[in-house]
């Protein structure tokens, strides 16, 4: 599942000078300190297969709106249908900012009354996210 991070992480480490940290590597750190370090999230959403299409017109209707790099840095996003499960839609977000970016633009998001309605519409076509 984390098999990208590395190649998504050194093409950002690349452009700059700030190390780059994983959430994967972040959640398993022992320290309790909050990393100011950009870093990459990457989700997975498993799709219901009779909803694919459906899930693809909402977010494809949405994020001219909503994803902007004032609201959720959007960097990728693809329905992979080689190397693994199909009907998963992968996403990854780039924080240069860090964990405070990424609390800061979710809380700011979640009071976003288009991207509600977007999540409300949308929850009930996954299998899990």
């Amino acid at each position: 599942m984390f098999s990208l991070l590395p190649a998504l992480c050194s093409r950002w480490s690349s452009s700059s000078s700030k190390p780059v940290t994983t959430t994967m590597r972040a959640l398993f750190s022992q320290s309790s300190q909050v990393s100011l370090s950009p870093i990459v999230e990457l989700r997975e959403d498993q799709l219901q297969p009779q909803f694919v299409a459906e899930y693809i017109r909402a977010t494809t209707a949405i994020a001219p709106r909503c994803c902007t790099p004032f609201t959720t840095p959007l960097r990728f996003f693809s329905l992979p249908d080689t190397g693994g499960p199909l009907n998963i839609a992968t996403h990854a977000h780039y924080y240069s900012g860090g964990h405070p970016e990424r609390n800061e633009l979710q809380m700011a998001l979640a009071a976003h009354p288009e991207w509600v309605a977007y999540r409300q519409h949308c929850e009930p076509l996954m299998v899990s996210q």
